[in-house]
């Protein structure tokens, strides 16, 4: 397995993306980034997400809070936007 890149939006509908299975390799988010599972729809553990869109990119969370452990921005002259219900 290796590094994941997403080039559009990532959408969790349902069950878990786990990153501790995950955490030895890096996710690349070109889009958003969209959990509509609370609770259980990403967990978290130590895995690198890199947001590197050429626009705005967008967190929604189902979930009151989405924690990322090691997150970096690396989009030019854009924002990386929170919403958290």
């Amino acid at each position: 397995m290796s590094d994941i890149t997403i080039t559009n939006n990532l959408e969790i509908l349902s069950g878990e993306l786990d990153s501790y299975y995950l955490s030895q390799y890096d996710i690349y988010i070109g889009g958003n980034w969209t959990n509509n599972v609370v609770d259980a729809g990403f967990g978290e553990v130590t895995g690198t997400i890199t947001f590197n869109g050429s626009s705005d990119q967008l967190v929604t969370s189902s979930d009151a809070s989405e924690i990322f452990y090691n997150d970096i921005l690396d989009n030019t002259n854009t924002f990386l936007k929170i919403n958290c219900k």
